[in-house]
């Protein structure tokens, strides 16, 4: 028996007469209008889902769709891991080769030069798009370490060397395990630069996260500290506390001779994140900084024009997060603000 429905119809417990599905086929379920909203895209995900879990016990699932952004859930199967999970991506040309038989070379000329996004739309590469922010070739390039020390979430590439320059961001989240509180540590007195430390968790909480920097700059004689400062003030407050060294802003003076009063840490706003980001762009695609992080290297793949673009939104409806990212750029912002650090001399009493 074969029956037929929208995707974005409830799908929880539906059964075929007395039975559960064997097979359920999602044909195209995702367009550039359900990539539009994330509020539609997480629906589209817990609909399907709720479909897939509801299936026999020896039933399966299959999807059909064009792979043209990896913003939303097609991209989301393409990059789940499961040894029952099979992906198979044809592109309409394979090496200048039709890969269709329902194709000539003059036909997918054609499409290419009237395409607006041929990559997307015929050979399921998105990341071939002109919307991205890395330089794949570059990225690629970028080999993964192993840290030298892991401790308690904080992972290190690099030991300590008091002669050289360090500095840090944080980006701040609410440890309710959505988006993750994260932290990066660059070496800036190495050619090229270096990002010798990070940590990322999605259940700290921003009363903790303060007590956490602290530990991590510990391990590089701590170092200029910036954390982000848009929500959460009890991390700033708590690193004051501690004697952490902040970045601040000085407000400017205005014309009525106001000063205003110092800003700790960063504001990550419509005017500074571009700045940061594309900042952190060209130190990569130039060659003058090694991410060293898988997870870093790969929140740097995805990462696109679009995702600059976005406006703070509800964490749980994002399908991918760049907390270690925004962690890496603004970290990267303290590269002009970075010393050595002085050692504390004690004065010799001589008997």
């Amino acid at each position: 028996k074969l029956y037929a429905d929208t995707v974005g119809t409830d799908q929880r417990g539906q059964l075929q007469d007395a039975s559960r599905p064997d097979l359920i086929w999602f044909e195209d379920f995702e367009t550039r209008a359900t990539l539009r909203s994330a509020v539609i895209t997480h629906a589209l995900w817990d609909n399907m889902e709720e479909a897939r879990t509801g299936l026999s016990q020896n039933g399966a699932s299959l999807y059909t769709c064009n792979y043209i952004s990896e913003r939303g859930n097609v991209h989301r199967l393409v990059q789940k891991k499961s040894i029952k999970h099979i992906v198979l991506i044809t592109p309409i040309e394979s090496g200048g080769t039709p890969a269709w038989n329902a194709y000539t070379r003059d036909e997918i000329a054609l499409i290419k030069r009237e395409a607006d996004d041929f990559e997307g739309e015929y050979l399921c590469k998105p990341s071939a798009g002109m919307d991205i922010m890395f330089d794949r070739t570059r990225l690629e390039l970028q080999k993964p370490k192993s840290p030298v020390k892991e401790l308690s979430g904080f992972k290190m590439f690099g030991e300590f060397d008091p002669s050289h320059r360090y500095g840090s961001g944080h980006d701040v989240a609410g440890g309710v395990g959505l988006d993750s509180s994260t932290s990066a540590i660059i070496d800036f007195s190495t050619m090229p630069y270096e990002v010798v430390g990070t940590f990322a968790s999605n259940s700290i909480k921003p009363e903790v996260f303060g007590d956490e920097i602290e530990r991590e700059l510990s391990y590089f004689g701590t170092p200029i500290c910036a954390p982000e400062n848009n929500k959460y003030d009890q991390v700033v407050l708590r690193l004051k506390q501690l004697g952490v060294k902040l970045y601040q802003r000085q407000g400017k003076l205005t014309k009525i001779n106001f000063t205003p009063p110092t800003e700790y840490g960063w504001n990550t706003n419509v005017a500074t994140k571009p700045k940061m980001m594309f900042d952190l762009v060209k130190a990569v695609d130039d060659g003058h900084l090694l991410l060293n992080d898988e997870n870093l290297i790969n929140e740097a793949i995805s990462y696109s024009r679009d995702d600059l673009m976005d406006k703070e939104i509800d964490p749980r409806l994002s399908t991918r997060h760049f907390d270690l990212l925004c962690a890496a750029a603004i970290a990267f912002q303290m590269k002009d603000f970075a010393d050595v650090k002085k050692e504390v001399r004690r004065p010799v009493i001589r008997q």
